[in-house]
């Protein structure tokens, strides 16, 4: 059916976009929330989900010598398991499109169809990438401070990640102290991913290098992100204490300088040694991604070398493949993706567990309606002002049932 009017685009937007999976559009650069399978079936108890987690294994085994004497049987003894819980933080976004616009492409489809279509992605688009910053970032902020004059902010440049400031213009942010005192708002007017900059409306008093930039409003508002779930290991996580818990940590490895394939293939090990078993996907920087190449080169140029420090066997070198976006190569008997994403701090990378991250909570991405007489109103007029608004939400967190497969790099430089 052609849309020409509102009338028309509340009647056939879940018909014509929602049924045909408008909601689950992401773009490709946004890896968490295109591969981390979103959740929903799980235990609720009150406003947190509930999720077993396995912190030991069984130990009740009897040995009956090599004769078969008939012993009296070990006590069993239960594997520890606890329940995590996780609570889902709710987002919400929103657009406006003018009214006059909209009124002026009525009654013709091509008119109407265009002047919503790019809102539409644009708000999709947007909404994703925000999680994903979150999925990333969530209690740890965007990036750290390094130095504020005039209107300019100077990301420390281990914690700059260039997707995280993409568009970024008249983002709301605000600035806090180290430990979470609010130091004041500002608006982005532009950013510099060469000079690792953003510039601001205006920079609130106090500011100095160690304060932290979050999202305006986001600070206690949001869960956990990848970087704080594989960074903690003090205190408790989705409510279980790590004290007593080996398994509820997960592995750190201090780079020091270039990240180079031994140091991944000592920092891979670690996480081997405590269950790590088939594929571990490696997120970095680009241009950490990048100062891997001459090693790579050279490693592929002495094979004998190169597989007595990464790979064992000749086959295993023969599998080494080149991918669009990383390189694919085994350490031991682990397939490693390394993976060069926009999203990752200069600074840091992340070793995850294949299959072993979750979106979970009682939505993803969904676009809310108000019911009226007429039915459901996707655009909804404002009160005062001459304008339509859209809006979409979503109630979710990061979760891991294991910690103790992943692994954080830290302390990367670029030279």
């Amino acid at each position: 059916m052609a849309v020409e009017s509102v009338a028309d685009f509340n009647a056939n937007f879940k018909p014509q976009f929602l049924d045909k999976g408008l909601q689950d559009v992401r773009p490709e650069y946004t890896v968490i929330m295109s591969s981390v399978p979103f959740v929903k079936d799980s235990e609720r108890a009150g406003t947190e989900l509930k999720w077993p987690v396995q912190l030991s294994y069984e130990h009740g085994f009897t040995a009956h010598g090599s004769q078969g004497e008939i012993l009296d049987l070990r006590a069993a003894t239960v594997s520890k398991q606890q329940q995590a819980s996780v609570a889902p933080f709710a987002f919400s976004g929103r657009t406006q499109i003018s009214e006059v616009l909209l009124k002026r492409a009525q009654g013709n489809a091509q008119s109407f169809s265009k002047a919503l279509q790019y809102k539409i992605k644009m708000l999709q688009d947007s909404m994703v990438l925000m999680m994903e910053q979150t999925h990333l970032y969530g209690q740890t902020g965007l990036g750290t401070v390094t130095s504020a004059s005039g209107n300019v902010i100077t990301i420390l440049s281990a914690s700059y990640a260039d997707h995280v400031w993409m568009g970024s213009e008249a983002m709301p942010i605000e600035i806090r102290t180290a430990d979470g005192v609010l130091r004041g708002t500002a608006n982005i007017t532009t950013y510099d991913n060469e000079l690792e900059s953003i510039t601001v409306d205006s920079i609130p008093a106090g500011v100095v290098s160690t304060d932290v930039i979050w999202r305006a409003g986001f600070y206690g508002n949001e869960g956990p992100g990848l970087d704080k779930i594989l960074a903690s290991s003090t205190g408790s996580l989705f409510g279980i204490p790590h004290a007593g818990a080996p398994l509820w940590k997960a592995n750190q490895f201090a780079v020091g300088g270039l990240l180079s394939f031994q140091k991944v293939a000592e920092g891979v090990s670690k996480a081997v040694g405590r269950g790590l078993a088939e594929k571990l996907v490696l997120h970095v920087h680009p241009q950490v991604f990048a100062t891997l190449m001459p090693d790579y080169n050279a490693l592929k140029a002495t094979g004998a070398d190169f597989k007595s420090r990464i790979f064992s066997t000749s086959k295993e070198v023969e599998r080494m493949a080149h991918g669009t976006f990383g390189i694919t190569f085994l350490v031991g008997s682990v397939e490693v993706v390394l993976l060069a994403n926009p999203f990752i701090r200069k600074g840091v990378a992340y070793g995850v567990a294949d299959g072993e991250l979750m979106r979970c909570g009682s939505t993803s991405i969904t676009y809310q309606s108000s019911n009226s007489s007429e039915g459901e109103n996707y655009l909804r007029t404002l009160d005062n002002s001459a304008a339509y608004e859209l809006r979409c939400f979503a109630d979710e967190a990061l979760f891991s049932t294991t910690l103790a497969k992943h692994i954080r790099f830290s302390g990367i430089s670029l030279s």
